[in-house]
């Protein structure tokens, strides 16, 4: 074929509707579409953004040739779109081309607001249907009928994609772990195809620029590598529900329940809620297992890990990860090696604990707000030293403040920067209890609502699965006086 020579294995020589041959060409950095050595070439794209190449089969009469579909993601306007486009080989070179796609999809594997339904057939489908990807939809009709579906059914897929804000994740999981196979159950990855206010999950999978990407999401679902996920234990007498993000109480409890009727503002209506949100007004306990209350050493410790995983290549593919025993339910009493601040003048705390929690006796607490990830909307990296996968809970407990200090740490917001605030009091826990020392008013759990009553968190290493395009989530970086992630 005159014009093109295939020169190493990473090429192929198709030819164009017209018959004019065209060089697929695929490295571990992009995958190109050449009509000529020296034309623009038809399609360039990073080659984790190729989605598949189809062959279709010879037909019962013979043809001299046939069509070839490739299907991917192309950058148009700073956003990912399909491209998909056929292309032709001879019916004796269909071997030759399906082998070279099939060899070529492995290398591209290795490299580098109420409208979810609209979003999801308009987007969401038409590029995972391009992968060749089997998929069953199911849409939830009310509250808990995640939980309901997940319970269900039956484990004959390889992913669960929930097209949802945070809380439809938050009930899958709850759903998984109370079934009589959950071991099972729970090895089947669960990831997120954001279309919700905050998609937190997304932020902190796919990187703070690529958190709203619906396509990359759809990348993730179909080439994404697996990787452990550690979820919290929460135990209300004889309740119990399962966490994977976050548990907030005071300020940022209104912000995710009291700005429901919000909804149409995107993820602004969180910074309105921020504004507009008051403090714990209560007399509180929170005991702590604490593991360490330095921040220092927990930035030492994070960098070491960015170092670590930075020094790492994942060649093997997807993390094997075990199933793990889920523990019976408990509600724990604190000891002496805990430690306990109380919010106030009703109860006043003793001098071990003022000093250990570094506190200030009679502070008010303005919220506390624990999780295990760094980011909880665009806004706001409230946890900028959480390591996913550590087994461990970061806990901020933001004592009292004036409302113009706290107008001006919302611009710090996405560089986690309110964390050097001698205010914010951040610790690293393997369990803790939360207590309202007088009538409580809500919690939010994943952006769930439930009573705010005597509560048990436990951490559950490993205990659920999800996928990134890496195969780890991405660090974060302690610039000064901040952080950035880096994905």
């Amino acid at each position: 074929m005159p014009g093109f020579v295939a020169k190493s294995d990473n090429e192929f020589v198709l030819e164009s509707a017209q018959g004019q041959p065209v060089l697929l060409r695929c490295s571990s950095e992009a995958f190109e579409i050449l009509k000529s050595p020296n034309a623009l070439p038809i399609l360039s794209t990073a080659s984790t953004n190729l989605l598949r190449i189809s062959v279709a089969r010879p037909s019962s009469t013979p043809n001299a040739r046939l069509p070839v579909t490739i299907a991917a993601l192309v950058q148009r306007s700073g956003e990912l779109k399909l491209w998909k486009k056929d292309f032709w080989v001879s019916t004796t070179r269909r071997g030759l081309i399906t082998e070279w796609a099939e060899r070529i999809l492995d290398l591209s594997f290795q490299g580098g607001k109420g409208n979810a339904r609209a979003l999801v057939q308009s987007i969401a489908l038409p590029i995972l249907e391009s992968a060749g990807l089997s998929i069953e939809v199911y849409e939830t009709q009310h509250a808990k009928h995640g939980e309901m579906l997940a319970q269900d059914l039956l484990l004959d897929f390889d992913v669960i994609a929930a097209a949802s804000g945070d809380g439809l994740i938050h009930e899958i999981i709850n759903g998984l772990a109370v079934r009589s196979d959950a071991k099972q159950a729970l090895r089947i990855p669960v990831v997120q195809i954001p279309t919700g206010s905050a998609n937190g999950f997304c932020l902190n999978a796919l990187g703070l620029e690529n958190g709203f990407s619906i396509p990359l999401a759809c990348l993730n679902v179909i080439k994404g590598k697996r990787l452990p996920l550690d979820v919290c234990s929460n135990t209300q007498g004889s309740k119990r529900w399962f966490s994977y993000m976050s548990l907030a109480a005071g300020l940022m409890m209104e912000v995710d329940l009291k700005t429901e009727h919000l909804r149409w503002m995107g993820d602004a209506r969180f910074i309105y809620g921020f504004i507009r949100g008051g403090k714990l007004d209560e007399t509180n306990g929170l005991h702590l297992k604490v593991v360490n209350g330095d921040k220092a050493l927990m930035i030492k410790q994070s960098t070491a890990h960015r170092e670590r995983q930075r020094s790492q290549t994942n060649t093997t593919g997807d993390s094997q990860t075990e199933a793990v025993v889920i523990p019976p339910p408990r509600n724990l009493d604190p000891n002496d090696d805990w430690v306990t601040i109380t919010s106030g003048e009703t109860k006043r705390m003793t001098l071990r604990d003022l000093e250990k929690a570094n506190w200030k006796q009679g502070d008010g607490i303005w919220y506390i707000y624990t999780g295990m990830q760094p980011f909880v909307s665009r806004d706001l990296m409230q946890f900028p030293v959480a390591i996913p996968g550590e087994g461990l809970i970061d806990v901020v407990v933001q004592s009292t403040i004036s409302r113009t200090q706290a107008l001006s740490s919302i611009d710090g917001g996405p560089e986690g920067k309110p964390f050097h605030l001698d205010s914010m009091h951040y610790y690293k826990v393997s369990a803790y209890i939360l207590e309202p020392l007088e009538k409580g008013d809500l919690l939010s759990l994943d952006g769930e609502a439930i009573p705010f009553e005597r509560i048990t968190v436990e951490m559950i290493p490993k205990m659920a699965t999800t996928m990134t395009l890496t195969g780890c989530w991405p660090a974060v970086e302690h610039i000064e006086k901040g952080f950035k992630m880096v994905a």
